[in-house]
């Protein structure tokens, strides 16, 4: 642990020193694992990062991460179905929910499942990046001698780019561009 300590001559500036100390910490592991546990849910490896990165010892911070794992208060796989639940309420792709998820320290397998069973009730992949382009573009423009307009380029790549950041694979958003582009006409 490392601590900062400042001095002052009379008459000289302040100085800075990073000083490396062994003072034992002032709250257990397991303690420091329970506050942070307290105050949301953390996936094993982001509780094992935290613990380290508030001073714990790599040793220390898994054995107190396994405890809590078999004491049932760290559970990745409930943690991963809650967040892809999450994350397909708000309308992302199967590969945002699986980068998300592994992004957070769960495995690949699980991944998969939680982001299955995530988007098992809700709509297709497809119609979900419909209703999200159809957000971001109303068909229902007219131009000045009544026609529907297409999208231009520009509102194609916006929302290219936005389904993509979604998690949407290329083949759905060039499904939905191309339906765009065909549909609209008079």
């Amino acid at each position: 642990m490392y601590v900062s300590v400042c001095t002052q001559s009379p008459g000289q500036p302040l100085e800075f020193y990073e000083m490396q100390c062994d003072f034992p910490p002032l709250k257990t592991a397991a303690e420091t694992a329970a506050g942070l546990l307290d105050i949301r849910a953390y996936t094993e490896e982001e509780l094992r990062q935290k613990l380290q990165q508030k001073g714990f010892c790599r040793e220390e911070a898994g054995e107190t991460v396994a405890q809590f794992r078999e004491r049932g208060y760290v559970d990745d796989e409930a943690y991963a179905k809650s967040l892809a639940a999450h994350l397909a309420g708000k309308g992302s792709g199967k590969r945002k929910l699986l980068q998300e998820l592994q992004k957070r320290g769960i495995d690949r397998e699980t991944a998969v499942q939680a982001a299955e069973e995530a988007l098992q009730d809700s709509p297709g992949e497809m119609q979900r990046a419909q209703v999200m382009a159809a957000k971001l573009w109303d068909p229902a423009g007219h131009t000045k001698d009544g026609t529907l307009q297409r999208p231009d380029d520009r509102m194609k790549a916006k929302i290219a780019r936005r389904l993509s950041s979604a998690g949407f694979e290329s083949s759905v958003i060039f499904e939905v561009l191309s339906r765009l582009s065909g549909t609209e006409e008079n």
